[in-house]
Formats: C-alpha cells, structure tokens, sequence
C-alpha cells in the first residue's frame, strides 16, 4: 500500500514537469515569432522608406502646336474616264492596264476607213460648191452690169420699160443663186468640218500623268459617243480621312498636314472636307493633298493636322499612367512623391495637355514604376 503511493507521487511530479517542459517550449517559441516579426516589420519600413531615384520637369503653362490625329487609305487624286466624242469601232489599244502614261500619249484609237471616206465625199461636196459660188458670183455681177448700162439707156428713151423690167428680173435672179450657192458651200463647209473633227477625235489622248486603272471596252468593240473607254488614275495621290463631328469645326481646307505611311513622311494639304457626314460612318469626308511624295493606293496612313496651338500645361505622354480607369501622374514634393489624378485635354505627337497641375511643380517623368504614393524619392535628373 505504501509502495503504490508513492509511484503514485512520483507519476504526478513526472507530469507536472512535463507541463512546464511545454511551457518553457512554448514561450521559446514565441520568443522566436516576435522577433522574427520585429524583424520583418523593421525591414518592410525601411523599404517604404528608402529613396527611389526619379527624374522630374517642371511644368508650366505654355503655347505648343495641336494636331488631330486620323488614320486614312491612299487614293488618286483623280480618276479619269475617258471616251471618244464620236461613235465607232475600237480598233486599237495603246495602252494595257497597270501602264504609266503621259499628258499627250494615245490611249485607243477608233477604225477611221469609214470616216476617211466620209471626209473625202464631203470635200468633194465643198469643192462642187465653192466652185457653184465662184460661177454664180459671175453671173450676179453680169446681171449687174447689163441692168446698169440698160437702165441708163431707158432713161434716155433707148429701150422701153419692158426691156429694164427684162434686166430686172435677171439680176435679182442671178443675185438669188449666188446666195444660195453660198449657203451650200456653207452647209458643205459646216459637214466637211463635222467629219473632220470625227477623224481628229478617232484617237483618245491622255489630258494629264497617271496609271491606267482600268481599260472598260475591248478591241475590235462598237462603242457610242461619250461611252467610257478606259480609266486612268492621275499620279496625283489624296489621302481619304473621316473626321468626327466632334472636330470638324476645327477642319478646314488649307490647313497644312503631315502624313506617314510606313516610317516615310510627306507634306500635305487638307483639300476639301465634306458638308455632309457619311451615313454609315457618321464621319465627315476629307481629302489630304500629297505635296512630294507617292505611295502605294490603298496603303494606310497615318494623318496629323495642325489645327493652331494651345495654352496649358503641356507633358510627355510617357508621364501618364493608368490606375483604375483613370490618367494618373507622380508630383513630387519634399521628397516624396504624390500620384496625382489628371484630365487629358489636348494630345498632340508626344505630348499632353492636361488639368489639375500648377505652374511650379515637379512632375515624374521617368521611374514612376517604382513609386507608391507617398514614398521617398531622390531627384537624379531635372528638365
């Protein structure tokens, strides 16, 4: 009995300093955690802390060009449907699609047997009265004559009355064919000229420089006056943009453009712009005049307008970031950098005209992708 009192205690002191083992165990434990956590906690703020380098401008407000910006498609200037002034036959082409030509190159040519015949019958028609004028024209001055030497002689009672009424009649008469021969001789004229100039315009020329686009009729086919031919496009090259309502009121013909089409620069011009917006598009039509350069048609272009300038804070475009939906910018400010949200007002090329920043402050414009609001920076570089 005694003995099993005492295994009895000894069990008990066992587990009670088998307690306190675990106590001491855990207290280590989170000795260890907490400095660990201090630890951490000493780091994260010195991260927060530490200086980031940047580089800032000072912004003010100033006057910088404004351009609209448009992409547009190569196009000819001109498109140019040419056609003969005379019916007939196609008896030669000159020129195939695709072809380069010149102010003053033949294109087509009609078959002109007919109207070499035509020209040669109606000469001959020219020439029979043009000789029936010359003869009729004699025997209008005779007749004059005879009447003014007869009617001298009845004035001194010579021939009767009868006589002179005789002269008379033969004068106004021979005065009567020679007006007629020359309204035939005229009449000739006038179609010996007609069918000339359907021989003159039996060959189509081109009026002006370009590419021939498309030839519409074939060889040896009948076509109709004033019926399409062939087209050409003029080398003169356009660029085709659509300008939103929005902006049309600042869009004009004169205003000077830039355009680019795969890194190559040219100079142009705004043309025309169109009174009435498309229907499907909703945007107005305007032409850009190429002034030096030529492109491919169809290519697409980047289209720049300078539409005046502008008065604001103007900065780099690289300056803004987006954060939720909004344009945001780093200002710094005792050391330390502020995001700051803005309002995009005008962009032109590279740069921005923005709201909500004052003349005097600095801006981040390089490094903002290591910056939280708030943190420490260092100035490394100041424009």
């Amino acid at each position: 009995m005694k003995c099993e009192i005492i295994n009895t205690g000894r069990t008990h002191r066992l587990m009670k300093w088998g307690g306190i083992k675990k106590l001491i165990l855990f207290s280590f434990l989170m000795i260890i955690v907490s400095l660990a956590g201090c630890s951490s906690a000493g780091k994260q703020s010195d991260m927060i802390d530490q200086q980031r380098a940047v580089k800032v401008m000072e912004v003010y407000a100033k006057d910088n060009p404004v351009s609209l910006n448009y992409i547009g498609t190569i196009d000819s200037a001109e498109l140019v449907k040419y056609s003969f002034k005379v019916s007939g036959q196609i008896i030669k082409f000159f020129v195939a699609e695709g072809d380069r030509v010149s102010a003053g190159d033949p294109l087509a040519k009609l078959d002109t047997k007919d109207l070499e015949f035509q020209l040669a019958a109606a000469q001959a028609v020219m020439d029979g009265a043009e000789a029936s004028v010359i003869k009729t024209k004699e025997a209008a001055d005779y007749a004059n004559i005879m009447y003014d030497r007869n009617e001298s002689l009845y004035m001194a009672n010579a021939i009767s009355k009868d006589a002179l009424d005789q002269t008379q009649l033969k004068k106004n008469t021979a005065a009567a064919d020679y007006l007629q021969a020359k309204s035939q001789y005229a009449a000739a004229g006038n179609d010996y000229d007609y069918k000339q100039y359907m021989l003159d315009n039996s060959v189509i020329y081109a009026r002006q420089d370009g590419y021939v686009a498309q030839k519409v009729c074939s060889e040896n086919e009948r076509v109709s006056a004033f019926t399409p031919a062939l087209v050409v496009r003029s080398t003169a090259q356009v660029v085709n943009i659509g300008i939103p309502q929005r902006e049309s009121a600042q869009i004009y013909a004169g205003l000077a453009a830039m355009i680019v089409v795969d890194d190559v620069a040219a100079e142009g011009t705004v043309s025309s712009i169109s009174e009435i917006p498309d229907e499907s598009t909703h945007t107005y039509k305007a032409e850009i005049t190429i002034a030096d350069k030529s492109f491919r048609l169809g290519s697409l272009a980047r289209v720049s307008v300078n539409v005046g300038s502008q008065n604001g804070i103007w900065v780099p475009l690289t300056a803004i970031f987006a954060d939720g939906g909004e344009k945001c910018v780093y200002v710094v400010k005792d050391e330390r950098a502020y995001k700051r949200t803005v309002e995009i007002l005008n962009i032109s090329e590279d740069q921005v005209r923005v709201s909500k920043l004052n003349n005097g402050e600095l801006l981040v414009i390089s490094g903002m992708t290591n910056l939280d609001d708030g943190v420490r920076v260092k100035v490394q570089d100041r424009e």
